[in-house]
């Protein structure tokens, strides 16, 4: 492989090639499983590191899918809230990198505080649990673990991704820009210099080393929603001679050109600066990076690198990302320089219940060090507290005198079918930075406007302007803008829900209404089922005071179930009745009455009696011998007969029943055999039977 980079690039490695001696600390390439599955099928199971690109200021991480980035943190407070951080890089000799996370799309960057990464071997993890990185859509587990080859993972949701890398040494010009932060509204003149002094203007392009130095071509990429940037003119160290130029005709995207006469001088210089404002609509708390690229000094003479710079929208010192400063955003970086949060995370750093998540992913340094000394000091949260109390501080730039609203609730989002026009669904709010501004609401169209049509609005609430019909649809979206005194305004989409009209239930089932005389208390008798128009809704059974509810005291009811409360006899009472109430979970309810029969307990026959014994001389086949019947205490039971095997039963041969009639079936020769013996068995209705012997002897003629 290093034969076909030099056949390609004989000349020489770039700065950035030496600077950054890619080093993964995996398994061999030829030792990771093959593996062959849809990527449907992958994308289901879980977001994947695709790719991994050190830089001289930190590196990217390409995933396979975007990922939850509420979910992200590199910072927590005291109470440990948001737990681990979800990235972390660590050199070897440098300990752990401080820094800030920018998401964008499924690109995660990691750029380091304070300048360039330092030579050193370092180690980067991206956290795989509930709360690190999970996927967007499906809130699948990272599945990170790496053996070398891209994308990572075993398949299996679950496993940090863990790669190492090696910094090489730093060329003697490392181009790059200060972190800042700049609200809407607001100038870009940074960095501070000082408590109480004035920060110079502009955003200035900084070399390590400018010796030798004639000129430079270079791009700087930014996001031009959060950065408006409308020149660049030369720094307050260019040499007297030197021009600028640049072409700001793609947006988000600058090309500048430079020259000096003459070779300049060896030492650190401000040699370009920016002239940018972020632009009055830019969503606050969003953050982007600024990275120099292409890259090329004297005509490529002198070899250098670049440090990303990271830009977040929102007013420097507001800690608590409220738009104001007050009391509360210095006593959090009072708590920061005191070492008790790792930087500004959320809005209650003591309580368990985080509050406001605020600035999570970026290094409060960006954020609270209005000083520019020292990073986070106690001399910070003083700026602070002098600013709120309307002190001269020179080092904050002012605030706006005019923002616009933060947010806009809805008070309620929710709708019943059926209901009149006119009908109130809820009350519009806005969260607005300045105090008792007032504001007013209209329906305007765009992304989510598609039933404005369906509603109005009435100063601040949301009405109903149609009559809905939950079967033909069941949610609407509207689009609203909140509207200042000074004309700024912030637009919310709502999703409107409508609520389906309960309707009561019809009609109760019951699966069993019958139970046997003498049942123990306590023995299950039916379920009770309800018959409900509204499709899924849930029921309880109670009883019901009213007409048919005589018996209720005998029964009882156990969620769904009637169970009984008492003993029954089918002498006494064959039946009972009871009211039962079921209420759906809309509290309409349904009474039914239901007749519970008492079954009689079955009571075996007690004997079995055969009209006549005897015959006349010897019984030729076919002759009747008599008639069988049955006692049996349950009056009116029928019973059936059959011949019985046993004792008694040793001529049963001769004999056959028809109906209840004892019939001969083989002649009977009485000179043979004395008497003839026979077992019956007589069976009742419910199969209970009791079997009696007979002797079949021969009459003498009269």
């Amino acid at each position: 492989m290093d034969r076909l980079r030099r056949m390609a690039r004989p000349w020489k490695r770039s700065a950035l090639e030496r600077f950054l001696l890619n080093r993964t600390e995996c398994a061999p390439t030829s030792s990771r499983r093959l593996r062959i599955e849809p990527l449907e099928d992958r994308r289901v199971m879980a977001v994947t590191v695709e790719a991994f690109v050190p830089t001289a200021s930190g590196f990217t991480a390409t995933l396979s899918e975007e990922i939850r980035v509420e979910n992200l943190n590199l910072y927590d407070a005291q109470s440990e809230v948001l737990g681990d951080a979800d990235v972390v890089l660590r050199g070897a000799n440098t300990g752990d990198v401080r820094g800030s996370l920018i998401v964008n799309g499924t690109d995660l960057h990691f750029i380091a505080s304070g300048g360039a990464l330092q030579p050193d071997d370092y180690t980067a993890t991206l956290r795989s649990a509930a709360n690190g990185i999970v996927d967007a859509a499906l809130g699948q587990w990272l599945d990170g673990e790496f053996d070398g080859v891209f994308p990572s993972g075993d398949g299996v949701p679950g496993g940090d991704f863990v790669i190492s890398f090696t910094v090489g040494p730093l060329p003697a010009i490392v181009v790059g820009m200060p972190d800042f932060a700049r609200g809407p509204s607001q100038s870009v003149n940074v960095p501070a210099i000082g408590s109480g002094i004035a920060p110079l203007g502009g955003l200035p392009i900084r070399f390590s080393q400018t010796e030798g130095i004639t000129s430079l071509t270079m791009t700087v990429d930014y996001d031009p929603s959060l950065l408006d940037v409308s020149d660049v003119t030369l720094g307050r160290d260019a040499p007297s001679g030197s021009q600028v130029e640049v072409n700001l005709t793609v947006p988000g995207q600058l090309r500048i050109a430079f020259f000096s006469l003459d070779p300049m001088p060896s030492g650190p210089a401000d040699l370009l600066n920016l002239v940018a404002t972020v632009p009055e609509d830019a969503e606050y708390g969003q953050a982007h990076v600024l990275r120099v690229t292409s890259l090329e000094i004297n005509g490529g003479d002198l070899q250098a690198i670049a440090d990303d710079a990271v830009h977040v929208v929102a007013f420097v010192g507001d800690a608590n990302a409220n738009r104001r400063y007050e009391a509360e955003d210095a006593r959090l970086i009072a708590r920061v320089a005191a070492g008790l949060d790792s930087g500004f995370a959320v809005s209650n750093p003591t309580g368990t219940d985080p509050g406001r998540v605020l600035y999570p992913t970026i290094d409060p340094r960006i954020i609270g060090d209005v000083t520019g000394l020292d990073g986070i000091s106690p001399l910070d949260a003083s700026d602070m507290l002098r600013v709120v109390v309307g002190l001269p501080v020179a080092n904050l730039p002012a605030l706006p005198e005019s923002q616009a609203p933060m947010n806009m609730t809805l008070s309620s989002n929710q709708i019943r079918e059926g209901l009149p026009t006119g009908t109130v669904v809820g009350q519009l709010f806005t969260d607005d930075p300045d105090p008792g501004d007032t504001h007013t609401y209209t329906l305007v169209s765009g992304t989510g406007s598609d039933d404005n049509s369906s509603f109005v609005i009435a100063n601040d609430e949301l009405v109903t302007a149609a009559i809905f019909d939950f079967e033909t649809r069941s949610s609407y979206s509207v689009r609203v803008r909140s509207t200042d005194s000074q004309g700024l305004f912030i637009e919310r989409v709502f999703t409107i829900d409508v609520l389906k009209t309960n309707s009561a239930p019809t009609a109760i089932e019951l699966s069993d209404s019958s139970v046997a005389e003498a049942a123990e208390i306590g023995t299950p008798v039916g379920t009770f089922s309800t018959i409900d128009p509204d499709t899924g809704d849930s029921h309880s059974y109670t009883f019901a005071e009213g007409e048919g509810d005589d018996d209720n005291g005998a029964f009882q009811i156990v969620e769904n179930q009637l169970i009984t409360a008492a003993n029954f006899d089918f002498a006494t009472n064959p039946t009972h009745t009871i009211r039962v109430r079921s209420t759906d979970s809309g509290e309409a309810f349904f009474e039914q009455i239901f007749v519970i029969t008492v079954i009689k307990t079955n009571a075996a026959p007690t004997a079995i009696e055969l009209s006549d014994s005897t015959v006349v001389g010897n019984a030729a086949p076919g002759v009747v011998i008599g008639t069988l019947s049955t006692e049996d205490p349950d009056e009116g039971d029928l019973h059936t007969y059959a011949l019985a095997s046993g004792d008694g039963g040793e001529e049963n041969e001769y004999f056959e029943i028809v109906g209840n009639e004892l019939i001969v079936r083989v002649e009977l020769d009485f000179d043979l055999i004395e008497s003839f013996r026979v077992r019956i068995r007589s069976t009742d209705l419910q199969e209970a039977s009791i079997e009696g012997t007979f002797t079949i002897t021969r009459s003498e003629p009269s």
